[in-house]
């Protein structure tokens, strides 16, 4: 409802990213300085989610590029970060590194993004391949947590890391999970959800404040005890989800 000029300021924001942040592969940088020069050039799938993200966006309110810009981000994705043994993508285009859930629980929301935007099936099918990834490896059904650092064959990674759960990411999940079921029919997505919801609320939130801390272990033992504002609205936002 704001009558302010958003569609002046979306174009200018995809103009700045789009007129330098490019790689010749037609990614996107990692990060620009102030004045516009390359920071950063790695192609990240975090980062790559992001501006998958905004485009569907800038796509819905009318932008005559994002559609374009889309379909040659997506086709980067495919081509340059996608794993070939077909589990997910790529932390970066080198392929190197630990494997992690959260650029992946981006990606479908990105995915959902650009399926509400176009209508297209194509994307929830591309949804529906990070959903797998969610059922057979990011989710552990006895603790009703989900992991976030993982090796090249999606174990978890050895010590502290291997443990770390993010309460906010929990919640965050849940959202996206109720949001794929409502559009897939895969309705028992939605108990996922409830126990994401559920040991977030148990395990991960400061008894003292009621706030959602950055990070326990499976356990439930506090690893962050931070409450940034971030988790905070995510758990509103999944209260909602959950409560239809």
């Amino acid at each position: 409802g704001w009558d302010g000029p958003a569609d002046r300021l979306i174009a200018h924001g995809i103009d700045f990213m789009a007129g330098r942040g490019r790689t010749e592969r037609g990614g996107w940088v990692r990060t620009l300085n102030v004045d516009g020069s390359v920071a950063d050039p790695v192609e990240d799938a975090y980062d790559h989610s992001c501006v998958l993200l905004a485009l569907a966006h800038a796509h819905m309110s009318g932008h005559p590029d994002a559609l374009r810009l889309g379909e040659e981000t997506f086709a980067f994705l495919d081509a340059h970060l996608e794993d070939s043994r077909m589990t997910g993508f790529l932390e970066t285009s080198n392929g190197e590194g630990e494997r992690r859930s959260n650029p992946h629980m981006h990606l479908l929301e990105a995915f959902l993004a650009w399926h509400r935007a176009t209508g297209e099936r194509a994307y929830l099918r591309r949804a529906s391949r990070i959903i797998d990834l969610f059922r057979s490896h990011f989710f552990d059904a006895e603790s009703w947590t989900l992991g976030e650092y993982f090796d090249d064959d999606w174990k978890p990674v050895a010590g502290e890391k291997g443990i770390w759960t993010e309460p906010g990411h929990h919640f965050e999940w849940a959202s996206l999970l109720i949001d794929f079921a409502a559009r897939s029919g895969q309705t028992d997505l939605n108990g996922f959800a409830r126990k994401l919801y559920a040991s977030a609320v148990a395990n991960g939130l400061n008894r003292a404040t009621g706030l959602s801390y950055g990070a326990v272990s499976r356990q439930g033992l506090p690893l962050d005890t931070v409450s940034r504002s971030w988790p905070q609205a995510e758990a509103v936002k999944a209260a909602i989800a959950l409560d239809g």
